[in-house]
């Protein structure tokens, strides 16, 4: 069954990204330059970052050595 109380907040911490994105293209249009790339540019970071964890995981076996790092 759809859960609707448990759907907003992953949707709103799943459109944050986008947030930025449009917020930094609306200053940027706003100060007169026009930048269409701005999807193009996420969808690639997007890919880079899961590509980088791809190549961590298969270089470490799994993230919990980086858990130590982090904490």
């Amino acid at each position: 069954m759809f859960d609707l109380v448990a759907f907003i907040p992953r949707a709103v911490a799943q459109s944050i990204p986008l947030l930025f994105g449009s917020t930094g293209e609306t200053i940027t249009q706003k100060s007169g330059n026009l930048n269409l790339g701005i999807p193009g540019v996420m969808y690639v970071g997007a890919i880079a970052g899961v590509i980088g964890s791809f190549l961590y995981e298969r270089a470490c076996g799994s993230a919990e050595n980086m858990n130590t790092v982090l904490t």
